[in-house]
């Protein structure tokens, strides 16, 4: 996130009237999230029993937490290391369970 985006950020939430843009700007990329989710499923690649929806409010979530913490520490998140752990972390719940794997786990 650069300073520009930073900056709009924390006017999004110490101005009240730019709440509705931001509100359009998440709905927008929870959306792109939703539709590479959906993709990923039709594909093969990310597992059918994720909700797409679910998925994509997790995603901005852990996004914004990271930017957040980011705008009040910046010296304190490694972010190179957090996109590697960030990635993986996706990586392996996005992943379609191996055949046995759901049926010994109960579900």
């Amino acid at each position: 996130m650069d300073e520009d985006e930073r900056s709009a950020r924390h006017e999004a939430t110490s101005q009240p009237d730019l709440a509705p843009i931001f509100r359009e700007r998440d709905a927008a990329f929870r959306a792109d999230l939703r539709a590479d989710v959906e993709a990923g499923i039709a594909g093969g690649v990310v597992d059918p029993g994720l909700d797409p929806d679910d998925v994509a409010v997790a995603i901005v979530g852990q996004l914004r937490g990271i930017a957040l913490q980011l705008l009040l520490d910046p010296g304190g998140v490694d972010v190179d290391q957090v996109r590697r752990s960030v990635t993986g972390y996706w990586r392996q719940v996005l992943a379609p369970e191996p055949a046995g794997r759901a049926d010994q786990e109960g579900r």
